[in-house]
């Protein structure tokens, strides 16, 4: 870790202790929906923090009011947006025997696309998070509470800085809105989560470890935040691996060969959403360009997302 990024993550760290320290305010327990009666949801005491810009080297920083979600910028201009099929299949034959061309399906051609300045989350939305959107009424819960080490997932606050799941791309939609943000473009994450150089991962263009996208071995999850040596060239933590994250546009397989070459939103209808990604620990399942359609009433153990909005300024 470079000396900047040293700075960033010391600088983070001061920002969250001194808004611990002069906003901490403990609030009452939330009113459970009828659906759980038997389960209390342990929630961190509400943080209060006014929607602040933090000037760090080279990139500036907003603090959500509602969530305290904090937000990084990607600064406008162009990226490579996809991978061509034989470039992907190429650096797939480095790691693995084999590589089948389906894995690559709907992931291309590559093509440069320009986008206006915006934020987006650093981290997925927590369980913390998302428990202040259903206690204000904006949100549902998740249709079901996943289970983690034989534990009830959302409704156990020693998960409560872990990523939310079971949540469609409707709940995932409403608690955009409700934080005064919205999900990300397709185009918007993909840029965030690689660069301006191509780079096939967050990191890089070396063989994923599990350093770098946060899961072990039995597939457990981890809290927000973690593995940061899997971080993109914008600061923005676990965009492969952990989970996989909704975006705002609906799927189709051509997109890219139709695409507007500035700030493209994708079809302007479908009958799935896409999904990026890919929570799966295979070397092809964590391309930075890999893109799924899925129905936007799905929920599962694997499915989460972050918000972005848009900046003003370069």
């Amino acid at each position: 870790m470079n000396i900047r990024k040293l700075w960033l993550a010391g600088f983070a760290m001061l920002v969250t202790a001194a808004c611990v320290l002069l906003y901490y305010t403990p609030t009452p327990e939330p009113t459970l929906p009828s659906q759980t009666p038997s389960l209390t949801r342990i929630m961190t005491p509400t943080i209060t923090l006014t929607p602040l810009m933090w000037l760090g080297p080279g990139h500036p920083w907003w603090v959500r009011s509602k969530d305290a979600g904090l937000m990084v910028h990607v600064p406008q201009g162009e990226f490579i947006m996809g991978v061509d099929e034989e470039a992907a299949i190429a650096i797939c034959h480095q790691t693995l025997s084999y590589c089948d061309p389906t894995w690559f399906a709907g992931t291309g051609p590559a093509h440069t696309v320009t986008l206006g300045a915006y934020f987006i989350d650093q981290t997925e939305v927590t369980n913390d998070q998302y428990a202040r959107c259903v206690k204000a009424g904006a949100c549902l819960p998740p249709v079901h509470s996943a289970k983690l080490a034989a534990v009830e997932y959302y409704y156990d606050g020693r998960h409560g800085n872990f990523p939310v799941v079971y949540v469609s791309w409707y709940y995932a939609e409403a608690y955009c809105a409700w934080a005064e943000a919205r999900l990300p473009t397709e185009a918007e994450w993909e840029k965030a989560a690689r660069g301006t150089d191509g780079r096939l991962f967050p990191w890089g263009d070396s063989q994923p470890g599990a350093d770098q996208v946060c899961f072990d071995s039995r597939r457990n999850l981890e809290g927000v935040g973690s593995c940061l040596v899997g971080e993109s060239p914008y600061g923005v933590l676990n965009m492969v691996g952990n989970v996989s994250e909704w975006v705002a546009d609906w799927y189709a397989a051509d997109t890219y060969s139709q695409s507007p070459v500035e700030n493209p939103t994708g079809p302007v209808s479908g009958l799935t959403k896409v999904l990026r990604g890919e929570f799966g620990h295979e070397f092809y399942e964590l391309f930075s360009t890999g893109r799924y359609g899925v129905d936007p009433n799905e929920t599962n153990s694997y499915i989460g997302f972050r918000c972005a909005r848009e900046a003003t300024g370069p």
